[in-house]
């Protein structure tokens, strides 16, 4: 009988008989960071300021000091910055945000309405304007509030006289994507359009549509603002942010470095593309990819965990994560093979046994009924079933001993491909 016993564990095996090929990506240099929304939040709004919105700024004044107390009682860190628009956009108070929501309160209370010739307002800029110039504070979660009764105008409009826009829809929508901002829109049910701005009545197709796509909402401009801000507080607590971080450690440049995500059932990415590419990592830099998700209240096991990969060429790196977890990512837990390395020859006995072993120093546990080994023989590939696999576990180690019956001459490969941990952290590859 001829047996092969193999680890699909990169850096991770013990045996010394198996072989290791190191990759340009090391596995020291990626890690996963998860944040919940209430660990630090920007909230910048950006408010038409044109002559009919005179009462809807003072509605949102009105909520404020509440949303304040709010997040003060969920222990939230929060600051605001404020860009004001109409045909036109401004700081009133410069770049930097305040995280005092009574010095908000004093921006907002002498702000006027006046202005706006036309229908179309030019709320593309304004929104890139916040983008760009807003002194966004480090490892914080970005949202934009944006508040209007208008439409807008881009940059093919022929609103020559009024509204001159720099930017078009789809650029603004794959900047905030790729800047992970949410965005909270709060426009009325109908807003009418002036034919220059080209935009119509898809202009509030569009806010809906942003708003959903970057992970926040669409409200109504005439509902109760306080419901609004108490929607924002509800998405708050149950969003997270998945932050993949890459230093490149080698010393040749890495041309191209992609990533992706998957998400178990009760994950949702609000924000963020399945697959995301950076072109150039030069050796020492170090590049981050993001996801924003919602995560279902009270869910645990492997449908609140993820995995994400990282690869260049061939070259791949994996780690994992479930959001259940207080650190979120997965430990490493070694694979090798302990037997037949430290066991007698096998012979041609009806009944042969392989052992693997599994070190589980960060007690994460190992979910026995969640052990997949692939058995390939001349008569195929199949899984070797449970009822076939026994467990023994001394200290931190565990034991997997896998029985089989074989015939003389018969030729058995057994590839390791992966275990759970009760907590539902997946043991690589995905």
């Amino acid at each position: 009988i001829f047996i092969s016993l193999i680890l699909i564990i990169p850096s991770l095996v013990f045996a010394s008989n198996f072989s290791i090929t190191w990759s340009m990506l090391a596995d020291s240099s990626l890690e996963i960071i998860c944040t919940s929304l209430s660990g630090g939040l920007d909230f910048v709004f950006v408010l038409d300021t044109t002559g009919s919105m005179y009462g809807d700024i003072d509605s949102a004044l009105a909520y404020l000091d509440d949303f304040a107390d709010s997040m003060d009682a969920l222990g939230i860190d929060y600051a605001f910055g404020l860009v004001t628009y109409g045909d036109g956009w401004n700081f009133p108070h410069g770049y930097n945000l305040t995280e005092s929501a009574d010095t908000f309160s004093m921006w907002l209370l002498p702000i006027g309405s006046a202005g706006g010739a036309d229908a179309p307002e030019e709320a593309l800029d304004a929104i890139m304007a916040a983008v760009d110039s807003i002194d966004w504070r480090t490892g914080t979660i970005r949202i934009i509030i944006l508040i209007t009764d208008a439409c807008f105008c881009q940059r093919t409009s022929t609103c020559t006289r009024y509204c001159h826009s720099s930017w078009m829809p789809a650029e603004v929508r794959d900047t905030l994507l790729a800047e992970n901002i949410i965005l909270f829109v709060a426009t009325p049910s109908h807003i009418s359009c002036s034919s220059c701005a080209g935009t119509g009545t898809w202009a509030l197709n569009w806010y809906r549509n942003m708003a959903e796509t970057t992970g926040g909402a669409w409200f109504n401009l005439y509902s109760n603002f306080g419901a609004i801000y108490d929607s924002i507080l509800e998405m708050i607590d149950t969003t997270e942010n998945i932050i993949l971080q890459f230093v490149n450690t080698e010393t040749d440049t890495i041309e191209t470095l992609y990533a992706t995500i998957n998400v178990g059932s009760c994950i949702t990415i609000d924000s963020g593309t399945t697959i995301e590419t950076t072109l150039t990592v030069e050796p020492g830099e170090t590049v981050t990819f993001e996801w924003v998700v919602e995560f279902s209240s009270g869910c645990s096991g492997r449908n609140a965990c993820f995995g994400v990969v990282i690869w260049s060429g061939s070259d791949t790196l994996r780690r994992f994560g479930c959001l259940t977890r207080a650190d979120c990512e997965c430990p490493l837990i070694p694979v090798w093979i302990a037997c037949p390395e430290s066991c007698p020859q096998l012979t041609s006995c009806a009944d042969q046994i392989m052992i693997f072993g599994v070190y589980d120093s960060t007690g994460a546990g190992i979910d026995t009924a969640n052990v997949y080994i692939r058995r390939v023989t001349t008569s195929g590939m199949s899984y070797v079933p449970l009822s076939q696999l026994d467990f023994y576990t001394f200290g931190d180690t565990t034991f997997i001993t896998v029985h089989g019956s074989f015939g003389d001459g018969d030729t058995i490969t057994l590839h390791f491909d992966s275990l759970f941990t009760t907590q539902g952290c997946k043991m690589p590859p995905w």
